[in-house]
């Protein structure tokens, strides 16, 4: 069996605001179709607005009771109803809605409100009866309490108010949510050619029952009734947009052609003949939605039986790979029990790390072979004689062994405890030390076991890290990051020695048109090439940094005047300006460079970034004007 389309359903946490206005304009112009279609004794027989209205409510609560009253009470007028009669009708109508709304909040969850039978059921009793039951309470005091004279078919009223608000709630509103709540996923199944002939196909027998005169003609038999099994099968295939779409066009269809004298109940005198296909409608309609629901929840339970089963027979395979591990470790551990001796000696003699023993004094007593090799030492033997203790391999003894005896005092143990060690040759290895101390009943330490490990390999490759995070990875000068804290640096150097720092901000005009016409990668062998050009033209203590795109910056310590800056900018755009040889073709660019001196263009780093950026932005603006000149001089 397959699952309704829109098992997937995505609700928003809160309806927009906006969204009243538009409840506003949609109750109102249902209220004037229903009133298009009052039937001869004066009453609407069919009230789409009920479904708007209540929807409204639901979703966004007291805020949309003007979208209600206002509109009900100028339709009221529209019918020609004294003000009185539209202002309690309108009252009622909107009270009515508003408590059903309330009680529909507490009893059906907007996030599954077409996905279980109880939400449906709950919406039926909750939704149309209750709104239908109390509207037409406000309907009996309009009607009583108007200043004409009471209506001569007071309890016929009631019932044919009773039926089209219950009817336009029961194919109104599950549509409205639909469209206003519900984003499907995938798309509308109507689009799909199944469904799309479906809907077709319910869509022609709808005619052919309540289009034409076939239906009257045979109205002995129940012809409509040949709708249910399409509106079933349709909750089987559409989604629920698509679902409450054709159901209120279809149900809208069969009204109006019962009202015009078609359709197999048009035989009966009107308004029965309405009030009948109203009940066959909603009947029919809830009957599909509740279906889908049903459906809904069983593919819903049927997923989470599979992810059950799948959860239950991951664990089960999992606890068999458990069990079996843990019997091939109890195993293995009997087996070591048996020749506890034997393996111990092997892992000490054989083992990767080295493995050492000591006294309470912290004098070597046992090594293994790692150990010797860590140290450089061609034995066990040669370790012991002449390094000794473990303060004679450490390149700090007395700060080194000072943190890790405080470690064993303190924890007894000490976990990767890292340190710079001295081989035998008298050359530095990082070493990290895994030890723990056994005491005696006093507390003393009467002798270690530890593991050694060269961790030379790692902090090599730390430093390396750290060094990339400091500059830039396409052009190996310095990042943003470097550069503002070497600048900051450079400002607090500067202040302390009464000496003079400029800036300079570079960027790489028309780069952009590099990338767009020879791609990415000519782009980056352009900034490589361009930033050793830059790079030749400076000084050892000037910093050149990679801000991030085509724009750069550098730092020139000890310049005190512009003169001086200027001198290195000029180098820097002459060597820019010359052509840059990429794979088949040349490129050539320019820079636009705005320069800033400390202290006289700013005392922080922000200032004169701003100050650099803005004198770099005039230079580029005057580049621009001059050219467009040079230009408009040509034409001419």
């Amino acid at each position: 069996m397959m699952a309704p389309a829109s098992a997937a359903f995505s609700y928003p946490s809160r309806i927009h605001p906006l969204w009243i206005p538009v409840f506003a304009v949609a109750y109102y112009l249902g209220g004037l179709f229903a009133v298009c279609f009052t039937a001869t004794d004066g009453v609407a027989h069919i009230w789409p607005a009920a479904g708007v209205g209540l929807t409204a409510l639901y979703l966004c609560g007291l805020r949309a009771f003007p979208a209600i009253l206002i509109p009900d009470f100028f339709i009221a007028l529209s019918t020609g109803q004294p003000w009185e009669t539209a202002v309690i009708w309108s009252t009622g109508n909107m009270l009515a809605l508003a408590l059903s709304a309330l009680i529909l909040q507490r009893t059906v969850p907007r996030d599954t409100f077409h996905t279980t039978s109880t939400t449906m059921a709950r919406f039926a009793i909750f939704g149309p009866t209750a709104a239908s039951v109390l509207s037409i309470c406000a309907g009996w005091v309009g009607a009583t309490l108007a200043t004409r004279p009471p209506l001569p078919n007071l309890g016929h009223m009631l019932w044919g108010w009773f039926l089209a608000d219950f009817a336009g709630i029961v194919l109104i509103m599950p549509l409205v949510m639909a469209w206003t709540t519900v984003r499907p996923r995938p798309a509308l199944r109507i689009l799909k050619s199944e469904s799309l002939a479906l809907c077709l196909l319910i869509a022609g027998l709808a005619w052919a029952i309540f289009g034409t005169r076939l239906g009257g003609s045979y109205h002995q038999y129940p012809l409509g009734f040949a709708l249910f099994p399409f509106f079933i099968w349709s909750a089987f295939r559409l989604d629920i947009r698509s679902l409450t779409l054709i159901l209120a066009a279809v149900g809208t269809y069969c009204v109006a052609m019962t009202m015009v004298g078609l359709g197999p109940f048009a035989h009966l005198p009107q308004p029965h003949a309405l009030h009948v296909v109203q009940l066959f409608m909603a009947g029919g309609s809830g009957a599909t939605l509740i279906i889908y629901a049903i459906l809904h929840e069983r593919h819903a339970a049927e997923a989470a039986l599979s992810d059950s089963r799948d959860a239950l027979q991951r664990a089960y395979v999992e606890l068999e790979d458990r069990v079996s591990e843990r019997t091939a470790e109890l195993r293995q551990a009997l087996a070591e029990l048996r020749a506890a001796g034997d393996v111990y000696r092997n892992i000490f003699q054989h083992a990767v790390d080295g493995i050492f023993q000591t006294d309470g004094a912290g004098r070597l007593t046992r090594a293994n072979a790692s150990f010797a090799s860590i140290m450089g030492y061609s034995s066990p033997q040669e370790v012991l004689d002449h390094a000794g203790t473990i303060n004679a391999i450490m390149a700090s003894p007395d700060e080194d062994s000072a943190r890790l005896f405080s470690q064993l005092v303190a924890r007894g143990s000490a976990e990767e405890f890292d340190f710079t060690g001295v081989r035998a040759d008298g050359s530095d290895v990082w070493l990290a030390m895994s030890i723990r101390a056994t005491k005696d009943d006093d507390g003393r330490i009467i002798s270690l076991d530890g593991i050694l490990r060269d961790i030379s390999e790692r902090k090599r490759c730390e430093q390396a890290l750290a060094q990339r995070a400091m500059h830039d990875e396409l052009t190996g000068i310095a990042n943003r990051y470097s550069f503002h804290e070497t600048f900051a640096h450079m400002i607090a150097h500067a202040r302390r020695r009464r000496s003079g720092l400029a800036l300079l901000y570079v960027d790489l005009d028309d780069f952009k048109l590099i990338n767009d016409t020879h791609g990415h990668l000519a782009g980056d062998t352009v900034l490589v090439e361009a930033v050793r050009r830059m790079t030749s033209r400076l000084r050892q203590s000037d910093l050149l940094a990679r801000l991030g795109g085509d724009e750069f910056a550098i730092l020139l310590p000890d310049t005190t005047s512009r003169e001086q800056a200027e001198s290195v900018a000029s180098d820097i755009r002459d060597v820019l300006a010359a052509p840059f040889d990429l794979t088949h073709t040349t490129v050539t660019t320019s820079a636009s460079i705005g320069q800033a001196l400390y202290p006289d263009d700013g005392a922080t780093t922000e200032d004169l970034l701003k100050s650099a950026d803005a004198a770099m932005y005039s230079t580029k603006e005057a580049a621009k004007t001059q050219s467009s000149n040079t230009s408009d001089e040509n034409e001419q």
